[in-house]
């Protein structure tokens, strides 16, 4: 984490710091979707372009703008729920 923001959120309680976490984590999810979408549309509107080359659809290489953001979203996905299982742990164990 950057040190200001690491400053910042140490200075929150415990239960401000996870709804921030968690906003922040939604937020990063819903970026990572609209690029998943955006990237599978941007990919299957090359497939009539070929490359120079091998003469495959650019499809083949463009897919992987949406392939490495749903690895993202499956990333911050595990980090979301740990965070939430965390945050949960804390409340509960006094």
């Amino acid at each position: 984490m950057h040190i200001s923001i690491g400053y910042l959120s140490s200075k929150l309680k415990d239960s401000a710091r996870t709804v921030v976490t968690v906003v922040i984590y939604v937020m990063t999810l819903g970026f990572f979707v609209y690029c998943i979408k955006e990237g599978m549309l941007f990919s299957f509107a090359q497939w009539t372009q070929r490359s120079t080359a091998m003469q495959i659809p650019m499809t083949v290489p463009y897919i992987a703008i949406p392939l490495g953001f749903a690895i993202m979203f499956l990333v911050a996905l595990e980090c979301l729920i740990d965070e939430l299982r965390n945050s949960s742990r804390r409340n509960t164990v006094v």
